[in-house]
C-alpha cells in the first residue's frame, strides 16, 4: 500500500509541476502582449503630441484625426502614429482631415 501511495504522490507532484509550467507560459504570453500594448500606447501618445504641435490643435483632435486616418485607410493606428513621428511632414492619410 505504501508503494501505491508513493506512486500517487509522485503523479500529483508531476501534474502540479506541469500545471506550473503551463501557467508560466501563459504569463509570458500575457506579459509580451502587455509590453506590446504599452509600446503602442507610447508611440500613439508621441504622435498626438507631434500633430498637436505641428497643427496647433488639441490632443483629442490630434487623436481623432489619427484614428480617422488609420481607419479610413485600413492601417494600424500604431503604424500610422509611427509615421507621424518618423516623417518630417504629416502623412497624407491624416492631413486631409485637418
Amino acid at each position: 500500500m505504501a508503494q501505491a501511495e508513493g506512486y500517487d504522490n509522485s503523479s500529483k507532484e508531476r501534474e502540479a509541476v506541469l500545471r506550473l509550467i503551463e501557467l508560466n507560459a501563459e504569463l509570458l504570453v500575457k506579459t509580451e502582449q502587455l509590453e506590446g500594448a504599452l509600446g503602442s500606447r507610447v508611440v500613439i501618445e508621441q504622435a498626438k503630441g507631434v500633430l498637436s504641435a505641428r497643427h496647433e490643435i488639441d490632443v483629442q483632435t490630434a487623436f481623432d484625426v489619427l484614428r480617422r486616418g488609420a481607419r479610413s485607410h485600413q492601417l494600424k493606428l500604431r503604424d500610422l502614429a509611427q509615421r507621424v513621428i518618423s516623417e518630417p511632414t504629416t502623412p497624407r492619410e491624416i492631413a486631409r482631415y485637418l
